[in-house]
């Protein structure tokens, strides 16, 4: 048995996709469609990438809170496409994070 794999760029399209249905997602929902600490993980991972990029944004009203994200300043119709998991770890300057 092959185990599943899933990356960064898969939970960014994910994330989106489901943005651009509907006005918000809490990352408990989020959470619940994932299988396994790593698809957590990288779920979380996911987000930060986005946030950093400003696609999405995050709000927590209360210490503890839900965690609501929804779409950010460059949100767009068209995906983040990311060529090259080495993208991810640079900033935006393109210097290496």
């Amino acid at each position: 048995v092959k185990p599943l794999t899933i990356t960064i760029r898969d939970q960014i399209a994910l994330i989106e996709r489901t943005l651009a249905m509907q006005p918000y997602i809490s990352f408990i929902q989020l959470l619940r469609r994932a299988g396994s600490r790593v698809e957590i993980v990288v779920t979380f991972l996911a987000v930060l990438e986005l946030l950093k990029r400003r696609r999405v944004e995050v709000v927590q009203e209360q210490l503890f809170g839900e965690i609501i994200i929804q779409r950010g300043a460059e949100a767009s119709e068209t995906p983040l496409v990311i060529e090259d998991d080495a993208v991810l770890e640079e900033d935006d300057n393109g210097e290496e994070a």
